[in-house]
């Protein structure tokens, strides 16, 4: 039993050296209840409650929804599998399981210690699980918690050990302002590759447990492209990357026209049948309403210009939608910082729900650094949904 009490203590100590976050109270709702937070809670329990984190995890036994899936006299053993189970997906290994009943027990630790020691002493593939559940809870949070959202085709390669890693800045912006939900496109030779890049492999579970979605680049050549070989690209995104946290595929150069609906349809269900469920279209302009109709993208592009093309010509207006519809996104580049919040007015009152502005693409490539603006458009988006709980 030697091990597991120096993970315990070591459990312990860090507890108490750890602050509550947003990550942190995430990963007591995980443990406690399997399930995303909902926003006023997680907001009471940082904002408003003035509890650490051991005080937090020691409310949670006192709330009406603790005591019923965990009444003061219900079994211990119960307990401990279902806080493995929602943690890791596993069973306790036996030697853990009586270690954790003895001191249960005995009076010895409280299951909201309990808890937390768990959490804090993950390790191995149990860490990776968790992280990719903290992840997944902030991403689903973040969704629900505003309409607007930022889509940002990320395609610089993701040099992690070099001071231009342009990658830490969505994760370190994402860290910053949790809730509010970040899609991001990665682009690994277009998208037609046959082989992993650790580098990706490596970078990828970063964005993930920062709780950004992450979905791969495919070219589609405006319907031209031979759908097998997409068919090949989409499974290579699952093949080498499904696993590191890549969950959606973003079909680049799509038609606009109603003869290609089936085309695309088809590709659409291949993506999802990989277990890629996140769907972006991009024709990158107005699309046959019959494209948005079907259902079959989660988000469609519609529209993608520098900025002197939108003032030239503003994007067409985009059919009224409700909640549940596709949702639409616009990308502007080459723009000036003073446009940022006039970009942003726009998307709104046109419900262009995801966006990305930036001032880059001047060397022909739009997409291959972080806008200067990101933070702005965090801090607006934040701002919004704000205005709109109000």
């Amino acid at each position: 039993m030697k091990i597991f009490s120096l993970l315990f203590f070591l459990s312990i100590s860090l507890l108490y050296a750890q602050k509550a976050d947003i990550q942190s109270v995430t990963r007591l709702y995980i443990a406690t209840f399997d399930r995303v937070p909902d926003y006023e809670g997680l907001r009471y329990w940082l904002d408003d409650s003035g509890l650490k984190l051991e005080g937090i995890a020691s409310s949670f036994f006192e709330q009406e929804e603790t005591m019923e899936r965990y009444p003061p006299d219900s079994d211990d053993e119960e307990f401990v599998r279902a806080v493995y189970e929602n943690l890791f997906d596993r069973e306790p290994e036996s030697a853990g399981l009586e270690y954790w009943l003895q001191r249960l027990r005995s009076g010895e630790i409280e299951k909201s210690l309990f808890l937390l020691a768990v959490i804090n002493g993950a390790q191995g593939d149990d860490a990776k699980i968790l992280d990719g559940k903290t992840g997944k809870a902030l991403e689903e949070l973040s969704y629900s918690h505003s309409r607007m959202h930022l889509l940002i085709p990320l395609y610089s390669y993701p040099e992690i050990q070099s001071d231009n890693f342009i990658w830490q800045r969505a994760i370190d912006i994402k860290k910053a302002h949790p809730l509010v939900d970040i899609t991001v496109i990665v682009n690994q030779s277009n998208g037609d590759f046959d082989r992993q890049s650790s580098s990706y492999a490596k970078a990828i579970p970063m964005l993930r447990e920062a709780g950004i979605r992450v979905i791969g680049y495919v070219y589609t050549s405006y319907g031209r492209r031979d759908a097998e070989r997409i068919r090949e690209n989409i499974s290579a995104w699952k093949k080498f990357y499904g696993e590191a946290g890549v969950e959606g595929i973003f079909f680049d150069e799509v038609s606009t026209k109603k003869e290609n609906l089936q085309y695309y349809e088809t590709l659409c269900r291949y993506a999802r049948s990989e277990g890629l469920e996140f769907i972006v279209l991009n024709p990158g302009t107005a699309i046959d309403e019959a494209y948005l109709d079907s259902g079959m993208a989660d988000v469609v592009v519609w529209y993608e210009n520098p900025y002197e093309n939108f003032t030239e010509e503003a994007p067409s207006t985009p059919p009224a939608r409700s909640e549940d519809d596709t949702a639409l996104a616009i990308l502007i580049y080459r723009m000036d910082s003073g446009e940022v919040g006039e970009l942003f007015d726009f998307a709104r009152r046109h419900d262009l729900e995801y966006i990305y502005f930036t001032e880059d693409g001047f060397d022909g490539n739009p997409w291959d650094s972080l806008s200067i603006h990101s933070e702005e458009l965090v801090e607006l988006i934040e701002s919004s949904a704000r205005t709109k709980e109000e």
